[in-house]
């Protein structure tokens, strides 16, 4: 819980928030909630309870971030004055019907139905001024249209305080619909979420505190083509990292650092000037003084896509006019190939072989 005299409020960006919750094919990943079944099935989220210490409680609002414009789901809303609801005449602590493995979504819901107090067809951006009690929690429902669906930055605001307040008694007495607060309403989310962003503006520029998707502006504004490339962490070191980088573009250290920083591992970068006085095998290194060959490990490379994606990452960063020939060396012994001592041959498991005929003897390694 954090927040001033004025405004307080709680947010759900921590795996211990959602642990203390349900979740139904939905999964947390790098402090996103994220969909685990085919797009059109709905998942669901039973949030953990939520104490603002004071009976009675009028609350604010319920916000979140989403990757769909417009989600389809709804969002229920429940709120009770005690911490315990009653279930086949015991009480039962809140928390422990909603995370208790053996009860199924459905059953929560029914003990929970006494205290459902709103459904809304929406859960973006929701106001709770009508809702009071000293605990809350909610349910959502997502209906995904489109695969990858993310949610993030979960914010429950309260105590429920609302423009109408500013104006003379006579608007708020004559305003019986509530029809004013919830016009007034619009303006004030704009409002509000204007004096939020202006405050958080100094956490968008720290590197290490900004959203992934702040990163991507960052680095428009660094000139870091295809950032897609790069996962968060990798790109908040790059971005940190970029000034000093950028000088060595075109430079050999150049090349050896973006490499490591994209594999986490340094390379060996052989050049033709090294190699072309001494006898060597042109099938495995190319007689032309314009190309550079870089050697990486098959263990750092996790797939066909990983080793494209190196390949375009240095070629960028490499002279205009050089030729890049990229060796993933596996960790084997294979004669007429790129294998070299104490880099991709290693100590393997010993086993016994049988000369038998039925038995083929598996890659041997050494050091």
């Amino acid at each position: 819980m954090n927040g001033n005299t004025n405004r307080k409020y709680f947010i759900l960006n921590q795996k211990s928030d959602f642990e203390r919750g349900f979740l139904q094919d939905m999964a947390l990943e790098d402090g996103r909630l994220r969909m685990t079944n085919e797009v059109g099935t709905p998942g669901c989220m039973l949030s953990r309870v939520f104490d603002s210490k004071e009976k009675d409680m009028q609350w604010h609002r319920f916000k979140l971030n989403c990757s769909e414009e417009s989600p389809s789901g709804r969002m229920v809303v429940y709120t009770s004055e005690t911490p315990f609801l009653v279930m086949e005449e015991e009480s039962v602590s809140i928390e422990e019907c909603i995370r208790n493995p053996k009860m199924t979504l459905g059953e929560k819901l029914s003990a929970m139905e006494p205290y459902r107090k709103k459904e809304y067809p929406y859960f973006e951006d929701v106001f709770l001024h009508d809702i009071r009690g000293r605990y809350l929690w909610f349910l959502l429902e997502l209906y995904p249209q489109e695969e990858h669906i993310e949610l993030w930055n979960f914010t429950l605001f309260f105590p429920g305080r609302t423009w109408m307040e500013t104006l003379p008694e006579i608007y708020q007495q004559s305003d019986k619909n509530g029809f004013l607060e919830r016009y007034l309403g619009l303006f004030q989310t704009m409002y509000e979420d204007l004096e939020e962003r202006i405050a958080h503006v100094p956490g968008l520029l720290d590197v290490d505190r900004a959203d992934s998707e702040f990163l991507g502006w960052m680095a428009e504004w660094l000139d870091i083509e295809e950032r897609y490339r790069w996962s968060s962490e990798q790109l908040r070191t790059l971005i940190k990292k970029a000034f000093l980088l950028y000088r060595k573009r075109g430079t050999r250290e150049g090349i050896l650092e973006f490499v490591e920083l994209y594999t986490g591992e340094k390379p060996v970068l052989v050049e033709w000037g090294q190699y072309k006085d001494i006898q060597h095998n042109e099938k495995l290194y190319p007689d032309d003084p314009y190309t550079v060959m870089v050697f990486v490990r098959a263990e750092t490379l996790r797939s066909e896509k990983e080793r494209r994606t190196l390949v375009r990452i240095i070629e960028d960063v490499m002279p205009a006019h050089m030729t890049l020939e990229l060796v993933v060396m596996n960790p084997y012994i294979f004669l007429d190939n790129h294998t070299y001592l104490g880099i991709n041959s290693c100590l393997g498991k010993y086993k016994k072989g049988q000369l038998d005929g039925k038995l083929a003897l598996s890659f041997s390694t050494m050091n």
